[in-house]
């Protein structure tokens, strides 16, 4: 039996791997391309059934029944974790949309996701204060103003006084003042939010 050993050059030893790494690319890439364009019809699907909401609105916060709106099942896009529903949607002047889901809290927290023609996550962003609380001689009221030139104002207005030991207030310790953002949604869909200021009534 003759025993033939193959001797290849450089060049044509380039020639014959060059299609096998091509091969291994191509499957390897397969698996994230697929999955990114289901995250996107997802999306396009839940943009598409959302209720749309006009300008301007108001959203309070402490008093907001969520029963009859629907919970949001999708969560790729979505930052923070636990429950959500849906409030609405409104078109942005470039065709971009904003969505508004109400994050589960005492006070639930609005939360507005921009996204654009194409159904891509341009930002996300609570727009609320948060310092709403439940203890002996605190009142708070949340509320979240959104105009149609797409201002937004935020604030929590609180009023307070100290509680001796029988819960009864203390005199002299009253408070009342309003904590509050301001800000707005840009052409590109950013969403801008200042930081938080204090207004004494």
């Amino acid at each position: 039996m003759v025993s033939v050993t193959m001797i290849y050059s450089k060049p044509q030893l380039l020639f014959i791997l060059i299609p096998c790494f091509m091969l291994l690319s191509c499957g390897h890439n397969e698996g994230p391309t697929k999955q990114l364009t289901q995250d996107k019809a997802a999306t396009s699907a839940l943009l598409e059934k959302t209720t749309a909401v006009t300008l301007p609105l108001c959203i309070k916060g402490c008093s907001i029944p969520t029963q009859n709106l629907p919970l949001l099942n999708e969560v790729d896009f979505v930052t923070e974790e636990g429950e959500k529903h849906i409030y609405g949607k409104f078109q942005l002047n470039n065709g971009y949309t904003a969505l508004i889901i109400l994050a589960n809290a005492d006070c639930e927290i609005p939360v507005i996701i921009t996204f654009d023609k194409d159904g891509n996550k341009i930002d996300e962003k609570e727009v609320h204060v948060g310092r709403c609380a439940t203890e002996c001689g605190y009142t708070c009221n949340e509320v979240l103003h959104i105009d149609p030139a797409y201002n937004i104002y935020t604030a929590d207005t609180i009023s307070y006084f100290t509680c001796d030991s029988l819960g009864n207030a203390i005199a002299g310790t009253d408070e009342h003042y309003v904590l509050y953002k301001q800000g707005r949604i840009v052409k590109t869909g950013i969403i801008e939010l200042s930081q938080e200021k204090r207004r004494q009534l």
